[in-house]
């Protein structure tokens, strides 16, 4: 029988980097079904511009803006959750005026190409 996975408990605080995000539970620790990040989006800025196959959640923390999925804006804010489905151009811009948009963001690694999970 195989022995039971460790828990993994990681700080934001010991792996944030400003301007980027905090990888908390990443494909190196072998999750089974997802893995989680914090990030910070700044005034103006947004977060990576991207479309791939898999989905994703993420939970607003602090802050308010704009989730643009294919061209199409969404309002966002603090305690909202968002679905983003896969094959979705997406990405967050941080124009709400309430400073840095703080969120987690929560990805399923079902959709994930075995090649690209060992990078």
């Amino acid at each position: 029988m195989e022995a039971p996975m460790e828990p993994i408990i990681r700080n934001y605080r010991d792996h944030f980097t400003p301007g980027g995000a905090a990888r908390l539970i990443n494909l190196d620790d072998n999750p089974p079904t997802t893995t989680l990040s914090y990030s910070h989006i700044q005034p103006g800025e947004t977060s990576s511009h991207h479309i791939h196959p898999w989905e994703h959640e993420v939970f607003i923390i602090k802050g308010s803006g704009t989730l643009v999925c294919d061209g199409v804006n969404y309002p966002v804010k603090a305690g909202d959750a968002m679905f983003i489905p896969g094959n979705v151009d997406h990405y967050t811009l941080n124009d709400g005026g309430e400073g840095d948009i703080q969120r987690i963001e929560i990805k399923s690694i079902a959709g994930i190409p075995e090649w690209r999970r060992s990078e």
